[in-house]
């Protein structure tokens, strides 16, 4: 599974949070506005450099709600997540950079909202990530030699691309290098996916899915102790993260189908990861085919995120 997802051209909101940012900072000599004056230069010596203010200072409400909501659905329907936290806006010039480091526990997922201008007016400012495979270094063999490009993915601050990734994983941002012109420097909106929750479209009620969600608790303990009684060869569970899968319901309350959502799950080796994937697929195909809901007048759909620590 890879370790993070980009979408080109999401929602349907940059040009408006772009022209709104270009209003405020476009004339340095016109009367100040409020949003203005909200900047926090953020500088810890070796850590982070650049210009942040919370987006809620910046933007209207009713801009950061459209764009949240947009961002929610995405969430819910990608990740199995479908609450962020507050969003932040930042600005990056000659100099901003944020060094390697890794966010925990703000949330099982990170995302980069990019709203820098199209022009090559500077130098960097790529999202940085570890590649997955350094992680576990030690514990595979290497194909010829690791150079940068080998273990680092960089992926450049494209107008009105998301990025969404695992915090775990060593990131930053490469340092801004040829403008001190905010108007065309590095701008993004940021921040994390919260700890997901179940969710239910549909006349289902949480009451009716208790009992699903008992007998998937012991299949669960069953799998992280590698004791799984869906498969005597099970080995012990070695991942952590967060997985969800999609269960679509019919009014007849049989589970039609389900899907497995993107995930963070990771494991010492390539290996492991893979084997739990399957595993948990396993676990969740016998209960599909064991579990019958209540009968509705129509069907539902239900998320169901698992977290693994």
């Amino acid at each position: 599974m890879a370790s993070h997802l980009i979408v080109d051209g999401f929602g349907s909101k940059a040009m408006l949070l772009r022209r709104r940012f270009e209003e405020v900072m476009a004339d340095p000599e016109a009367p100040r506005s409020p949003e203005r004056f909200s900047w926090d230069w953020w500088h810890v010596p070796g850590r982070y450099t650049h210009l942040r203010t919370p987006a809620a200072r910046f933007f209207s409400k009713e801009l950061m709600e459209g764009f949240r909501s947009e961002l929610q659905a995405w969430g819910r329907i990608e990740l199995g997540c479908g609450e962020i936290s507050p969003i932040w806006l930042s600005l990056y010039v000659e100099g901003c950079e944020q060094n390697w480091h890794a966010d925990h526990p703000h949330g099982p997922w990170a995302f980069v909202y990019s709203l820098t201008p199209k022009s090559n007016a500077f130098r960097g400012g790529e999202t940085q990530l570890l590649r997955p495979e350094v992680l576990s270094r030690w514990s595979f063999t290497a194909q010829g030699e690791f150079h940068a490009d080998a273990i680092i993915e960089k992926i450049a601050p494209k107008f009105s691309r998301l990025i969404a990734f695992d915090p775990r994983i060593p990131h930053g941002v490469t340092r801004v290098e040829g403008t001190r012109d905010p108007l065309v420097g590095r701008l993004v909106l940021h921040g994390w996916f919260t700890p997901p929750q179940i969710h239910i479209d549909g006349p289902l009620k949480p009451q009716q899915i208790r009992d699903f969600l008992k007998q998937l608790d012991v299949e669960i303990f069953h799998l992280l102790q590698g004791d799984s009684a869906s498969n005597s060869k099970v080995r012990i569970w070695s991942s952590s993260g967060h997985a969800a899968f999609r269960l679509r319901v019919l009014a007849s309350g049989k589970i039609q189908s389900f899907e497995t959502l993107a995930d963070s799950l990771r494991a010492p080796t390539p290996e492991q990861e893979v084997r739990d994937r399957k595993q948990l697929v396993t676990v969740m195909k016998k209960l599909v085919n064991r579990v019958r809901f209540p009968t509705r007048p129509r069907g539902s759909t239900i998320t169901l995120p698992l977290s693994f620590e």
